[in-house]
């Protein structure tokens, strides 16, 4: 090609690409009626740089599942004042059968809680098909419990023969036979269906006729702490509640508390120093439950009985020392309580002094007149709503947290 064809050949290739760029500017500045370009594809991804975060489902963050907390106010929300206030409370009842009368009790009245004495239980095969039967027909699982210390309170001898009590088991100084001994009781309440353990006792004694000094570990916190700590620890490691009692302490009381009020004399060092402090070792090792019971502490509350003074449940007991979890009176049908109070009148108390479940409601009867009790207290602002869930939602935790109850997803 000569050199005149190669300049034509270049000067044509330029106006190929100079052309449509002058063409495109007039348009751009021929005034309106005109359409504008059609925006730019995005360019390729340049090796290196990061591209956009996808929008689609998959990229957004995954929800969390509720908390047991919220399940259990998701529960709440859509539950009856009857029924909580059913939760609230443990009865019990005659004989070995799931009776007319049991039956209104957790069907009708929607009780949370049942306890076992020694009428109610007659062989292996009769207490698992009675305790089978009474969860069959309950909306929400119940708290079934004994009191199974040992010694003289074994209410499982006709299954696993003798035990030794807590001052035998105290006096070998070995924490192992404790547990040991709460290990036996534990495999044998959860082939039962039986849930809970009315023990350790964690009274210290320091009178030589309380009325159960073969009940208590011994006469000293150390050894006390010791072994009902290490009783506790093996029921809940088994999978059944324990319950530490009889808060504050029964150690150096002279009557008995089925009987008449025990009045305790002791000075507040005195019960800081020695009754109340198994307590402070062992509410960290998360007892579900802690029983106050029927004695009168003037140095604590000189005008009610433990169980139903806000100084002591509320005050001492959850505040000072910090126990937040499920609060069970003695029994409120002791002469304790009953030769002043009647079981309305000390339900109304109880509740109002800081305590979640009420033991043991004899019968149907007086459950209704429990319930009609507690709702013209809570009309008259005596016990708040809000103060009534509180309890529940401790009582529906507990039993979340030993496997009974699985509430569904909200």
């Amino acid at each position: 090609m000569s050199w005149k064809k190669s300049v034509l050949h270049c000067i044509w290739a330029v106006l190929q690409v100079l052309l449509p760029l002058a063409l495109t500017g007039c348009i751009a500045s021929s005034g309106s009626g005109t359409q504008p370009l059609p925006p730019r594809e995005p360019s390729p991804t340049v090796t290196g740089q990061q591209p956009m975060p996808d929008p689609s489902p998959s990229a957004l963050p995954t929800p969390q599942p509720p908390t047991p907390e919220q399940l259990i106010d998701a529960v709440i929300a859509h539950m009856t004042l009857d029924e909580e206030l059913g939760q609230m409370l443990m009865v019990q009842f005659d004989g070995p059968d799931y009776s007319p009368e049991l039956a209104r009790m957790i069907e009708q009245q929607h009780v949370g809680a049942v306890i076992l004495y020694q009428q109610n239980i007659v062989t292996p095969d009769q207490v698992r098909s009675l305790i089978n039967t009474i969860q069959a027909h309950a909306a929400i699982p119940l708290l079934v419990a004994i009191d199974q210390e040992g010694g003289t309170v074994n209410r499982l001898q006709p299954f696993i023969g003798p035990q030794p009590s807590a001052a035998a088991i105290g006096a070998t100084g070995d924490p192992t036979v404790a547990a040991a001994t709460a290990t036996l009781a534990a495999q044998e309440m959860r082939a039962l269906g039986i849930n809970t353990d009315l023990a350790p006792v964690v009274d210290v004694q320091a009178a030589p006729n309380t009325g159960l000094p073969t009940r208590m570990f011994g006469s000293t916190p150390a050894v006390v702490t010791k072994m009902a700590g290490a009783f506790l620890q093996a029921l809940q490691a088994n999978g059944i509640i324990g319950c530490l009692k009889h808060f504050p302490g029964l150690g150096s009381i002279t009557v008995d508390p089925e009987k008449t009020l025990p009045i305790v004399t002791r000075s507040l060092g005195q019960l800081e120093a020695v009754d109340l402090a198994p307590y402070y070792q062992l509410i960290p090792h998360n007892p579900g439950l802690v029983m106050p019971t029927g004695v009168l502490v003037p140095a604590l509350d000189p005008h009610l009985p433990a169980s139903l003074s806000p100084a002591i449940v509320t005050g001492l007991l959850r505040q000072e020392i910090g126990y937040q979890g499920v609060i069970i009176t003695d029994s409120l049908t002791m002469g304790s309580i009953a030769q002043s109070y009647s079981l309305p009148q000390a339900a109304v108390l109880a509740v109002a002094a800081g305590d979640d479940i009420l033991e043991s409601i004899p019968s149907s009867a007086d459950v209704a007149a429990i319930l009609s009790a507690l709702k013209a207290a809570i009309a008259r602002g005596t016990i708040t709503k809000p103060r009534i869930d509180q309890s529940v939602r401790r009582i529906l935790l507990l039993k979340m947290r030993f496997g009974l109850y699985h509430p569904a997803m909200p």
